[in-house]
């Protein structure tokens, strides 16, 4: 890594970096899934252990301008929790760190942990611990164990050529809403609401999850989340930009915004639906929606009538 500055290296380009780092230390690798996924997946005895963390921070993640402590602490939880579902698994415990400004008025204090706990009892998650400190600007911190059966977990690695790629619901809905928040623009309640009052969307596939190659959930956008599945999965995509599924809301909330509904789809974020790879033979047993296709061809393409582009931009990157 030849660049001077953390953004010029690129949140990708650091995860690459750490990952390298890490694999030289010498130590005998004891996990399944290290950095990577969505989650490191390690065994613990006939089970295998799901460990993901998240950090929300004030005025990156969220902003006390639109959002209520309640919805802030909920969403903490449910960001983690979507997490542990896209690998097909469920989650168990929490721990649960905040970094607050000393002048942090305690009500809001109360309600951000109010909205934890009610959000952890919806997903039958026990918080076990956590921490608290002082710092000039709130964070709060969430990692999440979780458990999945062997037979059950889902990798971004185990992508197949000739996978159909499909989404699990409409996406740029709350990449829209949080555009529609910053502008102040009344009205678009349910655009809004996905963006601070995200869902995951692990229930969605529970029906049909042996079907299912490779998976994730969709923080960053269709764009980079295919990417990831693509590079851990050594192989390319097609995506179908027709095809993606948008809702009559964000085509109206985009004309408003004079910008292109797909560019809040596929390089938004906040959406946590799933994206998952399947056997074309699978289609007729699963549900969703297709939105291309597992190439050997390296790369990601969008593909227009007889016309194929290399798609050059991603989703969210925090550097």
């Amino acid at each position: 890594m030849q660049t001077k500055t953390v953004h010029a290296a690129g949140e990708l380009g650091l995860i690459r970096w750490i990952a390298r780092s890490v694999d030289k230390n010498g130590r005998k690798k004891k996990s399944i899934v290290g950095i990577g996924d969505d989650c490191a997946v390690v065994p613990i005895g006939k089970r295998l252990c799901l460990l993901t963390v998240d950090a929300l921070i004030d005025g990156i993640h969220f902003s006390q301008r639109w959002s209520s402590p309640e919805e802030i602490g909920r969403k903490a939880i449910e960001v983690n929790v979507s997490d542990i579902v896209a690998k097909g698994g469920y989650p168990v415990y929490a721990l649960v760190s905040l970094i607050i400004p000393p002048t942090f008025p305690l009500k809001k204090f109360q309600g951000i942990y109010r909205g934890i706990v009610s959000a952890a009892k919806a997903r039958d998650v026990e918080i076990v611990g956590g921490n608290l400190s002082r710092g000039r600007q709130l964070i709060i911190d969430i990692s999440l164990v979780g458990f999945v059966g062997r037979k059950n977990v889902r990798l971004r690695s185990d992508a197949k050529p000739g996978d159909l790629i499909m989404v699990t619901g409409n996406l740029g809905d709350a990449a829209a809403g949080l555009e529609l928040l910053r502008k102040n623009t009344p009205g678009f309640a349910p655009l809004k609401s996905k963006y601070l009052k995200p869902t995951s969307s692990g229930g969605k596939v529970k029906g049909f999850i042996r079907y299912i190659h490779a998976m994730e959930d969709i923080s960053d956008g269709l764009a980079a989340e295919a990417m990831h599945i693509c590079e851990q999965s050594k192989v390319g995509a097609v995506l179908y930009p027709k095809k993606v599924p948008l809702s009559p809301g964000l085509r109206k909330a985009s004309r408003l915004l004079r910008k292109d509904p797909l560019s809040f789809a596929l390089f938004g974020g906040d959406d946590y639906e799933l994206v998952f790879t399947i056997p074309s033979s699978a289609l007729p047993r699963v549900k969703g929606f297709v939105v291309g296709q597992i190439t050997r061809k390296p790369g990601i393409f969008l593909s227009g009538g007889n016309i194929s582009r290399p798609l050059r931009k991603h989703g969210f990157e925090h550097f």
